[in-house]
């Protein structure tokens, strides 16, 4: 079993639904958000860190890439090169521990 990270697009402004409807489906998504001060109060407060992607952690030898293309409020893994891109592991840790950061200083972005 060969399990790696790998960037997902969603559709504009669905990256919240989307991470739920793939965590209910049993896959392993990390979608980093920061709290923020709107302009509009009625605005949500929750941002994503990397507004329209999130990161999923699949073995696309068992899986397959066209599931995530087919996903509901998906726009399919980003690919480099005609394949889907991995993001190594210590990038997500390192990404993990900045948002960490910015969450115990108050996490309050402009």
């Amino acid at each position: 079993m060969s399990l790696h990270w790998y960037v997902l697009r969603s559709k504009p402004h669905k990256e919240e639904a989307l991470s739920r409807y793939s965590k209910s489906q049993g896959y392993e998504i990390f979608f980093p958000t920061l709290l923020v001060k709107p302009v509009n109060p009625r605005a949500s407060r929750i941002q994503p860190y990397f507004p329209g992607y999130l990161f999923v952690h699949s073995d696309l030898h068992v899986t397959g890439e066209s599931i995530f293309h087919w996903r509901p409020l998906s726009q399919g893994l980003v690919n480099v090169g005609g394949g889907p891109a991995s993001v190594p592991d210590p990038i997500i840790h390192a990404i993990r521990s900045r948002v960490g950061e910015i969450r115990d200083k108050g996490g309050l972005a402009p």
